[in-house]
């Protein structure tokens, strides 16, 4: 799955932007499905007048899938804090859940993945309220 800027001007001077040759981010997610390919390609201003020229606007839609330097899915963060919260599974249960479902992992990671999932819960409380 590559990942564009949405961008289509700069913000601070309306010129478009160029799309860069390079990602800014790519790696293989472990979502609950199946691995996924991952690439975030970014675009940036060419504008010499610009105050930001040269600035480099990256794929934000590569964090629907997972965080930075992630390679789980927000889908696996959402299966491990469910099963914790919800199903009152300790990490050992959901850790074996995982690996039956083909995601290798071990109970420490699991422990990992669940403070990243309340630290996203809390970041979204902060937000709405």
């Amino acid at each position: 799955m590559i990942v564009e800027c949405e961008l289509g001007s700069c913000p601070h001077c309306g010129q478009p932007l160029v799309p860069s040759k390079a990602w800014h981010v790519r790696k293989t997610v472990q979502t609950l499905k199946e691995p996924l390919f991952v690439a975030g390609k970014s675009k940036r201003c060419d504008n010499p007048d610009c105050s930001h020229g040269g600035a480099h606007y990256h794929a934000s839609g590569v964090l629907r899938i997972s965080l930075p330097y992630s390679t789980y899915g927000l889908d696996v963060l959402a299966f491990i804090g469910w099963q914790h919260e919800h199903e009152h599974k300790q990490l050992v249960e959901i850790q074996q859940a995982l690996n039956q479902r083909g995601i290798m992992v071990n109970e420490r990671t699991v422990g990992k993945l669940y403070r990243q999932f309340l630290a996203l819960l809390g970041g979204m409380n902060e937000w709405v309220e």
